[in-house]
């Protein structure tokens, strides 16, 4: 019998499809990001869905935020601004330890963020299983604090589904652990000797002119075991051209069959 529903009222068949859900680089915001991860998000279109967080910190526009981009504010990060987004301050965080010292609180905000855009996609339509992180440069480094923290070692409950990869746009070492002490009385840390075991992906440009050393890449932090690495042609950006994207496509998708076979 013939389906009775409108074409506007069927549901889109790739809002089934698997999510990963995306975190833009520091003094950006889920916008531009989305633009940047055009090409990537219509290669992936068969085989996941990409959707887009916003920082809950309002920062200045990030060091390569520029020509159109500079009027697509507001401008956000994922850690407070001071520590680490715009020009002449790196990328790297070792330690959120000015006021407020609470890093309860700023914990809460990124995870309040990332639940946000979850809970707005299920309301549009979207059905399919959380099952990866991706994150640009300040966003890759949240990516991989948060897979380290469900490690199983790390007893952290969360929020959060447990996500099955990471994958790493110009990461910036260092990790940030995010968990607080009981008390909240600390401040937030960057981890020590952290070794993410979860599988990443991690990308970077030869080109990079914010992370100019690879002793920078967030890459070091992970397993070898667990750990793939792209080296494209280019700048601190998201790969963009056909070939390149192509290639971290193939990643994606064997890191999509991996997740499927280890649930069946």
């Amino acid at each position: 019998m013939p389906s009775l529903l409108s074409s506007s009222q069927r549901p889109d068949p790739l809002f089934s499809c698997p999510r990963i859900l995306c975190l833009h680089g520091g003094g950006s915001n889920s916008t531009i990001f989305r633009i940047s991860c055009k090409v990537l998000e219509a290669q992936l279109a068969s085989h996941a869905r990409l959707v887009y967080a916003d920082a809950p910190f309002f920062a200045p526009p990030g060091p390569l935020i520029t020509g159109v981009f500079a009027d697509w504010g507001p401008f956000r990060s994922w850690l407070p601004p001071a520590l680490g987004v715009g020009p002449g301050k790196g990328q790297g965080v070792e330690c959120i330890d000015e006021d407020p010292t609470d890093a309860g609180l700023v914990i809460e905000r990124i995870d309040q963020s990332l639940r946000t855009a979850m809970e707005e996609d299920d309301r549009v339509g979207g059905t399919g299983p959380w099952v990866g992180l991706l994150g640009f440069s300040q966003g890759a480094k949240i990516v991989a604090s948060l897979l380290l923290r469900q490690q199983p070692e790390n007893g952290r409950p969360g929020s959060l589904p447990v996500f099955s990869f990471g994958v790493l746009v110009a990461g910036p070492a260092p990790l940030v652990w995010l968990m607080p002490p009981p008390e909240d009385a600390m401040p937030l840390q960057s981890s020590p000797k952290p070794t993410l075991q979860i599988p990443t992906v991690h990308v970077y440009g030869a080109r990079d002119s914010v992370l100019s050393s690879s002793d920078d890449w967030l890459y070091h932090g992970c397993s070898p075991d667990s750990r793939k690495l792209i080296v494209w042609d280019g700048d601190h950006f998201m790969p963009t051209r056909t070939k390149d994207v192509a290639a971290v496509v193939r990643m994606i998708t064997e890191l999509l069959d991996e997740t499927f076979n280890n649930t069946n």
